[in-house]
């Protein structure tokens, strides 16, 4: 589904609700910029498209295996060059990398690939995947969905915990060897709370819309990742873990250009540029025309260090957990 139009009631109350779409300003911050920044959103249209069989393959790996050898690493690698090259748009799904391992295992760590093909099986779109698969043919486990909606029905909800999360948007070509080192590492330096992170692949029509199409960062558009990571902890020692998390969201985002705004860390000091790239000041402009008062706001909204009181640094704990439900091992985070 795309979103075609909303309607929405600003703070000017005398003021009926109004389809955005007349006003493309405002259409165009809807759509990325943090929409409850303007106004009360009332109502959406949406444009369905037809639905499609689909494909899926899930992939498996420990980090290090029972020898303690670095297994994850080519294993993770060999994924990621093909995505940053030859790997079809209509490939879609996540990459989950964790500490955790399935019951019972000699092994270390978890990276699990639950990948989907919108599209049917064997086309040229969906063999562009087989030069990792036939590298790793007894890792993975297909399947075969009449219709996405069959897909969804089966998908589970990840289960739900304390977590502070933090994110950072990949781009093709620049993950680089340090990248695995400093992921893997960051998850076995943490010992006293669960940590993991999980990356939505950005593909299909993502790539079709202009860089300026909408308020997102640009850099959301040339991503091939959006990863999010997370410290989970289940003691009292919150301050303790934040501040880890404070110091591991610094560390991830050297990998990456921009931030996805619904699953940031709240220490971002450049989060105007991080969030929007150079789209700010039109969204300042925007803001100022239908909220000059700010009574719509959040920390990090388009606005927000203009009101008194601002504070950069206040914490934000967010409730997630990077884990997935692998049929066939159980699990996984």
């Amino acid at each position: 589904r795309r979103v075609h139009g909303d309607n929405m009631t600003t703070v000017d109350t005398t003021t009926k609700a109004r389809n955005t779409v007349a006003d493309t300003d405002l259409f165009w911050a809807l759509r990325g910029g943090g929409g409850s920044t303007y106004g009360i959103v009332t109502a959406f249209t949406y444009r369905l498209h037809n639905d499609t069989k689909m494909a899926g393959v899930g992939c498996f790996s420990p980090i290090y295996d029972a020898k303690k050898d670095d297994v994850g690493t080519p294993f993770l690698k060999a994924f990621n060059d093909l995505l940053s090259t030859s790997l079809a748009p209509e490939w879609g799904g996540y990459q989950i990398l964790s500490k955790g391992s399935p019951p019972n295992s000699t092994t270390s760590g978890t990276v699990l690939l639950f990948l989907n093909h919108f599209g049917e099986w064997g086309t040229p779109s969906f063999k562009t995947i087989e030069p990792f698969t036939s590298k790793y043919p007894f890792q993975c486990q297909w399947y075969n969905y009449s219709s996405f909606l069959e897909y969804e029905i089966k998908a589970q909800d990840p289960a739900i915990e304390s977590s502070y999360i933090y994110n950072t948007l990949l781009q093709p070509g620049e993950i680089s060897d340090t990248f695995y080192s400093y992921m893997f590492g960051m998850f076995y330096t943490i010992t006293d709370a669960g940590s993991g992170c999980t990356g939505a692949l950005i593909g299909g029509n993502m790539k079709k819309m202009g860089p300026d199409s909408t308020a997102v960062n640009p850099s959301f558009r040339s991503a091939v990742i959006s990863l999010s990571c997370g410290i989970s902890f289940y003691d009292f020692k919150e301050d303790q873990h934040v501040a880890e998390a404070q110091q591991y969201a610094t560390g991830i985002r050297q990998f990456g250009n921009g931030t996805y705004y619904n699953e940031p860390s709240a220490y971002l000091p450049d989060w105007k540029t991080a969030y929007w790239g150079g789209h700010y000041d039109r969204l300042l402009s925007i803001k100022h025309k239908w909220d000059p008062t700010n009574v719509f706001t959040c920390h990090h909204c388009v606005g927000s260090d203009e009101m008194r009181g601002f504070d950069y640094n206040r914490p934000d704990v967010r409730v997630t957990r990077p884990s997935i439900f692998f049929p066939g091992i159980g699990p996984v985070g």
